[in-house]
């Protein structure tokens, strides 16, 4: 988890061309975003494209970056707007072949869902403070099994082996760890359905 002193020295050194602070956002935000995009593009390796760029684009920009700059909203939003482009150009491709499947359905109600999803930094900054507020809540295993599935993105299997305990039990430290978060970002599920996700 990082904090606001951290994300203000991570800004500071990928302004300076820092390569490890690069490598750092990008461990940081990789699985954030990448489960993100697959959410509305549904290909996994189209997803994988729209987050590169994403990455690729602050690591070009990085000299032009403000000091108020918000480095997981300027992700964020590269990333919307590159899963926005991709599907409008779906909805236009599949209208002109005539397509009628269930995916390119899905792809058009995924078009509209995201199209509706406004950030800004207000959002970012407050789910962040609320994020590590709620983790700071959880019992030391609970913690521990919720930041390895979620953040080291490992399977319930992989969080089982890693800890020495129980599938069984990695399932129900995440199911109540996720009741907790659920409860305290009821205000902003829109942003975070990240962690209603199950990783298997």
């Amino acid at each position: 988890m990082i904090t606001g002193s951290e994300s203000e020295n991570l800004l500071i050194d990928l302004r300076n061309g820092d390569r490890k602070a690069f490598t750092r956002i990008f461990h940081l935000y990789n699985p954030k975003l990448s489960y993100f995009a697959k959410e509305y593009v549904i290909d996994e390796e189209i997803a994988m494209n729209m987050v590169q760029d994403a990455f690729l684009k602050i690591w070009e920009n990085s000299t032009n970056l403000k000091d108020s700059t918000s480095i997981s909203a300027y992700l964020y939003t590269i990333t919307r707007n590159n899963c926005l482009n991709y599907l409008k150009h779906q909805k236009v491709e599949a209208k002109y072949y005539q397509k009628v499947s269930t995916e390119s359905l899905a792809l058009e109600l995924n078009y509209g869902a995201l199209k509706k999803l406004e950030y800004d930094l207000y959002d970012f900054e407050e789910v962040q403070k609320i994020i590590d507020k709620t983790i700071e809540m959880l019992t030391p295993q609970c913690k521990q099994v919720f930041m390895l599935s979620r953040f080291d993105n490992l399977t319930n299997a992989e969080v089982a082996e890693k800890l020495g305990i129980s599938v069984k039990a990695v399932e129900a430290n995440m199911t109540r760890a996720l009741k907790i978060f659920r409860l305290e970002l009821k205000d902003y599920l829109s942003l975070v359905f990240f962690f209603s996700l199950p990783h298997l």
